[in-house]
């Protein structure tokens, strides 16, 4: 094959790319372990031993076993050649008539169209790109997390919650500038409705004592009709007696007379 002997492992792990080099359906894993089908689901197996780019050992089977009958033992080894890569395959538990059948499959079904598939990836260079990137991130996927990151994990669900910083504390109860405005308008706005409540005098109750007038206060009206006038006098003397009006003219003085001396005789 003209490629090297990691690039055709990565190739043979590969569900997208299996698929391509075989022209049937296939669907691989790429960990030890894991269990693959291929041509359409007519082969199937697991991966036993994988060394990454030398060697993959797999159990076999097909629809065509023995009811039965032990899965077969398949040993496929990448050793590098001056061309590019020779691949040995060992398989062996096959079921009694069963060997020459799966022996010429090899070549027909595997060796003939790989050889094709990698002479074309010279044209099509993103498309073996792309099943590059495919089969990485399937690895990836199959191998799950590192321990290292569940163990980090793990600790960051058990740790405490870390406490506050000196600073952290003072901003969360220094209050802002905007929240210091707020809370002083509503201050003002609960001390103006008291004071207007306060400028409104109660209404009294029936029955209630009348405060006494402090020096500041003013003397409350009296509500108790005032008396009338005495009526004036009518007979002639007390006419007499009363002072003229302020209004009227004073009354010229009337002269006195004197008495007439008497002659004496």
């Amino acid at each position: 094959m003209p490629v090297t002997p990691r690039r055709i492992y990565d190739a043979w792990l590969s569900s997208e790319e299996h698929t391509a080099f075989t022209g049937s359906p296939a669907d691989v894993s790429s960990r030890k372990g894991g269990k693959f089908t291929a041509h359409a689901g007519y082969i199937e197996g697991a991966n036993v031993e994988l060394e990454k780019g030398t060697r993959i050992v797999q159990t076999w089977r097909t629809r065509d076993f023995p009811e039965g009958a032990d899965d077969s033992q398949l040993e496929i080894t990448f050793l590098q050649s001056e061309s590019g890569t020779r691949i040995v395959i060992n398989h062996g538990g096959i079921p009694e008539g069963q060997g020459e059948r799966y022996h010429a499959g090899w070549g027909k079904n595997y060796f003939k169209p790989m050889s094709r598939y990698f002479l074309n990836q010279r044209e099509a260079p993103e498309v073996l790109q792309r099943s590059a990137r495919n089969a990485a991130q399937k690895a990836a996927h199959d191998a799950g997390p590192p321990k290292e990151t569940k163990r980090e994990e793990a600790a960051e669900e058990a740790a405490p919650p870390a406490p506050k910083s000196a600073s952290a504390r003072k901003h969360s109860t220094v209050p802002s500038s905007s929240a210091k405005t707020a809370a002083s308008k509503t201050a003002a706005s609960r001390a103006a409705t008291s004071q207007a409540a306060a400028s409104k005098a109660p209404a009294s109750k029936p029955g209630a004592r009348r405060k006494a007038p402090g020096p500041g206060d003013e003397t409350p009206r009296s509500t108790r009709q005032r008396a009338k006038p005495a009526a004036a006098p009518t007979n002639k003397k007390a006419r007499r007696a009363a002072p003229a009006a302020s209004t009227s003219k004073p009354t010229a003085k009337s002269k006195t007379r004197k008495p007439a001396k008497r002659k004496s005789g």
